[in-house]
This record gives structure tokens, C-alpha cells and sequence, in this order.
């Protein structure tokens, strides 16, 4: 068994190497993440992808099951580790120091430590701050559903449910058939008040 070797760039003068492994077929270390429309993490896939060339700007990567590229700096790699030959093709995994994140046509970069990952930034839900802001707001009225009017009321209703479950507000539910009908957010408690102030924006 051949066993995996590890090339290491540190200097622009790598990219002489870096070109031996065009063709290559590598995993990234960190896996990137794969993130929906509202920028909520999908499950991770330790996806091939291909080094499609690399120029002085830096070494391209492209991913042919999504069609998604990336040009990254020859600062964001750290190494390059074999894994194995399958027919003719080489296999291995690129160690880069930045994390990878698809999210519809774009791939984007986050700094890191070489190989650790960073937990993608999950954005806050848009019915939960308008619900929790009118409850600081407003501590003395009550909440229906219906009264979020920006939002689809089903959508306000089993967010309420949801608060309620997480201890950050107090609510009234109407139940049927085992599920939720209706529901009154009545008052925002400490826990509310705490998720508020570490999500609000300065």
C-alpha cells in the first residue's frame, strides 16, 4: 500500500508543485458546508472536487456534481496529502485554511486554523426577533398571531409554539387534533430577554 504523503505551501515558489496536482481529484479539509437560501446548514457531503488549473493568481477547484468553482489563494492552502491512483487518477485531500461554504450560485470563505472547521453563522428567524422585540416593546399587550401581519400566520403560530418550548416567552395555545391552532404570546421572560440581547444588532 502506498502510503499518503504530505506536500506543505508555504511560499509562492510551491505553485511549481501545486501544478503537478492539476487533474487531481481531492477532498477539502475542512468539508465545506452546504448552506439553503436562508443561509440554514444542509447536510454535509464529503464531496471530490476537482484542481482544475492553477495560475499565478492561485489554484482553481471545482465541484462537477453542483457545477460550483473557486479561485483560492495560494495563502489559503496548507497541504496537499495523497490518497491514492484509481485508473491513472490521483486521489487526495487539500488541507486549507479557510472554510468553504456553497450557498446557491456562490462559494464563500471563512478564515481558520488549517483543517478545522467553522460552524456556519445560522441567521436569526425573522418571525422570532418581531415577536420577542413587540413583547420588550410592549410588555403589557398581548400577541396574536394574526397581528404579525408580515408574516404567514402559520408560520407565527408554530414559532410562538416553538418560544414557548424554549422557555423564552410565555403563551397561550389552542390545541386540536394534536397540533396547534392558534396561539397569544403573552409575556417575554428572562430567557427572551437574554436571546434578544445577544442577537439584536448594536
Amino acid at each position: 500500500m502506498r502510503r499518503a504523503a504530505a506536500r506543505v505551501y508555504n511560499s509562492a515558489m510551491n505553485k511549481d508543485q501545486l501544478r503537478k496536482n492539476v487533474n487531481d481529484w481531492v477532498r477539502l479539509r475542512p468539508i465545506a458546508h452546504r448552506l439553503d437560501a436562508s443561509g440554514h446548514p444542509l447536510p454535509q457531503l464529503d464531496d471530490e472536487w476537482r484542481i482544475e488549473a492553477v495560475t499565478d493568481d492561485g489554484l482553481r477547484i471545482y465541484l462537477p456534481r453542483t457545477g460550483h468553482g473557486r479561485l483560492l489563494g495560494f495563502d489559503h492552502v496548507c497541504e496537499y496529502t495523497s490518497d491514492r491512483i484509481e485508473r491513472g487518477i490521483n486521489y487526495g485531500f487539500l488541507t486549507l485554511k479557510v472554510q468553504l461554504s456553497i450557498q446557491g450560485h456562490d462559494v464563500h470563505v471563512t478564515p481558520t486554523r488549517p483543517g478545522i472547521p467553522v460552524p456556519p453563522r445560522i441567521p436569526v428567524d425573522p418571525i422570532r426577533m418581531a415577536l420577542l422585540q413587540r413583547l420588550r416593546n410592549f410588555p403589557r399587550q398581548f400577541i396574536p398571531a394574526g397581528s404579525l401581519s408580515q408574516f404567514p400566520r402559520d408560520d407565527v403560530i408554530t414559532e410562538i409554539a416553538r418560544c414557548e418550548a424554549e422557555g423564552l416567552l410565555e403563551a397561550q395555545l389552542l390545541r386540536g387534533g394534536g397540533v396547534v391552532l392558534d396561539a397569544v404570546a403573552l409575556r417575554l421572560k428572562p430567557r427572551g430577554s437574554d436571546w434578544l440581547q445577544q442577537y439584536s444588532a448594536p
